[in-house]
């Protein structure tokens, strides 16, 4: 008896004549649609500007981690070729035409910057992708001197001042940049 009376509301409520005026106007689905598209536009239109600021941030702690790959290369005492490098581990950044390219490199003539091969023996060559280049303006060396690591940025420990380094990673074609920060006690920073 009650199964027969729900299923009876059931058909009730479904077969009920629609009131007038119930349902959507053409106006306010056309101000919906419109409302989306909106939203949607802006969504995709700010998509790749936070893809290419993503990358520029990827890139620049790519780098730092590269430093810190270098600084533990000294600390470590890795050897090159059989040997420990007399003048340490460390980064070059060369001042070139596309700046987007820096090296990790075995001081093996022991003047703590970078010369070149076969002075130098290049360890690794990394290339940074997504049209982001260095912004550096002179070619910069960061040189770590085992067992501490002593610091040495492009040839100079500081020797009673203080040393630091800021290299910058910008985007090409647009705004946005990252700084790097390396001081003489080893501390490596990317502005965020």
């Amino acid at each position: 008896m009650k199964i027969a009376k729900i299923r009876s509301n059931i058909r009730k409520y479904f077969n009920r004549p629609l009131r007038t005026g119930a349902g959507f106007t053409l106006v306010e689905m056309l101000v919906a649609i419109g409302i989306i598209a909106a939203m949607s536009t802006m969504f995709l239109s700010d998509y790749r500007g936070a893809d290419r600021r993503s990358s520029l941030k990827l890139e620049a702690h790519k780098f730092a981690g590269d430093v810190r790959k270098a600084q533990n290369m000294a600390m470590g005492s890795i050897e090159y070729n059989g040997s420990i490098p007399s003048g340490g581990w460390g980064i070059y950044i060369p001042n070139t035409a596309d700046d987007n390219t820096y090296v990790i490199f075995a001081d093996l003539n022991g003047n703590e910057d970078y010369d070149g091969e076969p002075a130098d023996a290049i360890y690794e060559t990394v290339t940074l992708t997504n049209n982001i280049a260095f912004s550096v303006g002179m070619d910069n060396s960061i040189v770590f001197l085992p067992p501490d690591p002593r610091i040495f940025i492009n040839g100079n420990d500081g020797s009673g001042d203080s040393v630091n380094a800021n290299i910058t990673v910008v985007l090409s074609g647009a705004a946005g940049s990252r700084n790097i920060y390396l001081n003489d006690l080893g501390l490596i920073d990317v502005e965020d």
